[in-house]
């Protein structure tokens, strides 16, 4: 798999809006009419580069390569920001992995469909932000035996000029015919058709005959598509009564009618159009033609969420996924973070910008509520991944009597990313089960939140979004100091060290820490409890033990005794609690020195299909947690009511 990732810059400096990579090259070249083609080495940073020979006459660009025989991921990193760009990998040999094989890359080509896009001919118009299109078929109908090159515009204005290939295509038992049109028709016209493609069509051999054409899709699931038909009426010399007529089926449902007048190129551009498996295309006389049916070109697409495909593929800048919710467009905050519009992920809902009396981030000034409706879904495809969500920030999703929910931002971090042996995240948190969080505290912490992203300044703090809040708790004495740096990284849940150098410790070595934790109901409450340690006393003699029980509603969960310089993590699940659990950590028989307390985590389980059942779909969510998916595809939906 090859994946591109955008991040903030200016796409203006390409050459002729072109964005040209010799991958595997060790420099930059120059080839075919003066085009600068870049080498890739400093936008991929895995991977092997190598020279070939081809045994065909090939551009010079191809004769480079880069392959990769390691890793299920290889990433190349670009720098685009807020345009509509046209990929393209590799030419005659694209990125290929089959059973055995090294998937390899030979070209990388990026074209900025906005330089072209003006009011008489705008470029793919259905298209919105937050959408890759895959290319499935591009077909020049009638066309000669010989693809027109992506470049021919180069030569000649009136052809390509948005670097796609025109696969030409003559179909049995229709008939194919060329001609000549006006010089560069095309450009004046929805998507700029080079003259070659609208030079040629195919047409049944009677009036009344229709054109059938079949697409095959890669997978027999239900995909949502994007087709584009182009037309010319090259009749010219037809009477007034000679009418061309068409509509235009897919599987069977009337997509458009419209009538063909001569000398004029007609687009029709139709999404979403949900198929599955073959799409059946007829193309028909409509009542009152007179003159059978015709097509020149055609492109079909599959449509994909950008945010489903982050999820799927684990391609989070940093793990993260980052909604500003109530947003028109993607939008770049905080080290270049890429935070995309929520517009594609709910239909509910009304957008509005707000001026905060206090400074926030700038994605904290957008915000969706929602007037109506006890329910109001956020719709994204997870694949088996646990995964962190959040929502909000300083405002968060709120419903009180009378009161209208809104949510300012939704914020989703891949765990599995984190995830190696020397430290597992939440290791018994299972399948099929969301964990809401209920509180996440830093004891003997300053006064000061650690920010959910500290991780990107410094790689000891915290990497996972997550926010852990200062508590000292009165009778207790707080303390702070120094730790090996990284410490928290090599253990369980990968602690920041923010929170690893503070602690609460009772007075004496007899007494213990009690701690109260009230939960929103009285109900029976399955819960997952986190506690963190370490130990400071690094002179303490070979006497001075530190032995703890942990006790929860006065039931014994862990006897442990913790030794100097090394983070304890004990994780309880399931613990059983009614209304408020009372944690008690004391010191344990033997124990020198009292208990301590470095950070403790709270989280209320709920089974997903119990939680899918009583919200009919979806799930519940208040403030933040942490879902675990052990199913194929979950249609996940977050609920505000």
């Amino acid at each position: 798999m090859l994946l591109l990732h955008a991040q903030a810059a200016s796409f203006a400096n390409f050459e002729s809006s072109f964005l040209l990579v010799d991958t595997g090259a060790n420099d930059t070249t120059v080839h075919y009419k003066d085009q600068i083609w870049l080498s890739d080495k400093h936008l991929i940073s895995t991977g092997r580069s190598k020279l070939i020979k081809p045994a065909i006459d090939v551009q010079p660009f191809m004769t480079s390569l880069r392959y990769f025989p390691k890793g299920a991921k290889n990433c190349y990193q670009l720098s685009l920001y807020n345009h509509k760009f046209l990929f393209r990998a590799g030419k005659s040999i694209n990125v290929i992995l089959m059973d055995g094989e090294i998937p390899f890359i030979s070209s990388l080509e990026a074209t900025s469909l906005d330089k072209y896009t003006y009011t008489h001919h705008p470029l793919y118009r259905l298209m919105k932000n937050g959408t890759a299109f895959h290319l499935l078929s591009r077909t020049n109908y009638g066309g000669y035996n010989r693809i027109l090159p992506p470049w021919s515009g180069t030569d000649n204005a009136c052809e390509e000029r948005l670097n796609r290939y025109w696969t030409p295509k003559s179909v049995p038992g229709y008939l194919n015919y060329s001609f000549s049109v006006d010089s560069c028709i095309g450009m004046y016209y929805e998507n700029r058709a080079p003259d070659t493609v609208m030079r040629t069509f195919i047409v049944p051999p009677t009036a009344s005959d229709s054109i059938f054409l079949s697409v095959d899709f890669p997978t027999n699931d239900p995909q949502s598509t994007y087709f584009v038909f182009y037309f010319l009426d090259v009749k010219k010399s037809r009477t007034i009564n000679e009418t061309r007529k068409v509509d235009i089926y897919i599987d069977g449902a009337l997509k458009s009618e419209m009538e063909i007048k001569d000398g004029i190129i007609y687009v029709v551009s139709l999404y979403p159009v949900l198929v599955q498996g073959t799409a059946n295309v007829t193309i028909s006389p409509a009542n009152g033609s007179v003159l059978p049916p015709i097509l020149n070109g055609m492109e079909v697409f599959i449509a994909r969420d950008l945010l489903q495909e982050k999820i799927e593929t684990n391609d989070f800048e940093s793990s993260f996924l980052l909604v500003d919710t109530g947003a028109n467009d993607t939008t770049v905050h905080y080290k270049d973070q890429i935070w995309l519009s929520d517009k594609h992920l709910i239909s509910t809902g009304r957008s509005k910008l707000i001026k905060p009396a206090i400074d926030v981030q700038p994605f904290m000034t957008s915000l969706r509520y929602f007037p109506k409706g006890a329910k109001n879904c956020y719709q994204l495809s997870l694949y088996n991944h646990k995964f962190l969500f959040r929502a909000g920030k300083s405002i968060n999703v709120i419903l009180m009597d009378g009161e209208i929910p809104f949510i300012s931002s939704l914020e989703a971090t891949s765990l599995d990313k984190y995830t190696y042996t020397h430290h597992p995240l939440y290791r018994l948190m299972k399948n099929g089960t969301a964990f809401h969080l209920l509180s996440r505290t830093n004891y003997g912490g300053y006064n000061r939140i650690l920010p959910p992203w500290s991780g990107m300044d410094n790689a000891c703090e915290e990497r996972l979004n997550r926010y852990w809040t200062p508590k000292s708790v009165p009778g207790y004495l707080n303390y702070s100091f120094s730790v090996d740096s990284c410490i928290g990284m090599y253990y369980e849940n990968r602690a920041p060290d923010t929170v690893m150098r503070t602690f609460i410790v009772p007075p004496t070595a007899s007494d213990s820490i009690f701690l109260s934790v009230d939960f929103p109901t009285n109900d029976p409450q399955s819960t997952y409890f986190v506690f963190y340690f370490l130990d400071v006393k690094k002179s303490r003699t070979i006497n001075e033990t530190r032995k703890v029980d942990i006790y929860i509603d006065g039931a014994l969960k862990s006897e442990m005794e913790i030794k100097d310089g090394i983070i304890y993590v004990v994780s309880l699940y399931p613990v059983l609690v009614q209304g408020t659990a009372n944690v008690t950590i004391s010191p344990a028989n033997g124990s020198v020195l009292p208990p301590i307390l470095n950070g403790m985590e709270v989280f209320i389980a709920r089974d997903l299909l119990q939680e899918k059942i009583e919200t009919n779909g979806g799930l519940k969510m208040i403030y933040s947690f942490i879902v675990v998916l052990g199913f194929h595809v979950f249609s996940f939906l977050i609920l505000f009511a």
